[in-house]
């Protein structure tokens, strides 16, 4: 039985080299889905293997959520995703019924089924799982009048399964992340605007590598004034909104 609520699947890339203090920087990453998601209503933040996922709760807008965790870094990719339950008589059944409604209303013209099984007490492999929802996808995509046809090595889209310890997940839409480490994972830094583009680039830069920044503005002559002044006041509105930063001394 699917979930009536949305449920949104954050993936990580490089928090996987960092051993032992692993746990550490998805804490951080945590915290940081947690400040992004401020104002908008979830239920839960889990940790089912090597993804998170954020339970929405009633009334929140995907929308507004994705476009949140999108200035979030750390996080390499997310996806709104269909949620299965776990009962063996009926799974495999409720795993092709959610990525036929993914797959439906998307135009393509080449598809591939991947499926990920974290959870090895599943029943089915994950090669077996690929096989009989690409030929259920298929079978219903033919049935439709739709010239379709499966390409493995680069398809237009690709419906994605992941069998976790908790939910089974289901998605077609997978929207890049920022990347980089989480913030005020790479300790504190001060970052001076100067009015142009680069210093604000830099600032970002440092960011997205978990720098927590305080920002501050000057000039040789000790003051900023009008037209600079403002140009100043833009890049630190612009830099702030990726949370990451302590304004300072504005």
């Amino acid at each position: 039985m699917q979930m009536p609520r949305p449920v949104i699947v954050v993936h990580y890339h490089e928090l996987w080299l960092k051993g032992r203090n692993r746990n550490f920087f998805l804490g951080k990453l945590a915290i940081a889905l947690r400040r992004a998601l401020e104002g908008i209503a979830f239920t839960k933040i889990g940790r089912p293997g090597d993804r998170m996922t954020v339970e929405l709760g009633e009334g929140a807008t995907v929308a507004e959520a994705l476009a949140r965790l999108a200035r979030v870094s750390g996080i390499s990719s997310y996806a709104v995703a269909r949620t299965i339950s776990r009962r063996p008589e009926a799974a495999l059944e409720a795993i092709c019924d959610a990525a036929w409604q993914e797959v439906e209303p998307e135009k393509f013209a080449t598809f591939a089924v991947r499926a990920k099984r974290s959870d090895k007490t599943f029943a089915a492999s994950s090669l077996e799982i690929e096989k009989i929802v690409g030929r259920h996808l298929l079978g219903h995509l033919r049935a439709a009048g739709r010239d379709v046809r499966v390409h493995l090595d680069d398809p237009e889209l690709t419906c994605r399964i992941e069998i976790t310890p908790g939910p089974v997940l289901v998605y077609a839409r997978r929207i890049p992340g920022s990347g980089g480490l989480p913030a005020n994972s790479g300790g504190r830094m001060m970052c001076l605007l100067s009015g142009g583009f680069d210093s604000a680039v830099a600032a970002y830069k440092m960011m997205r590598r978990g720098a927590h920044l305080s920002l501050g503005r000057g000039s040789a002559a000790g003051r900023i004034l009008g037209a600079r002044g403002a140009q100043t006041g833009a890049a630190a509105r612009a830099v702030a909104i990726h949370r990451a930063v302590v304004p300072g001394a504005l």
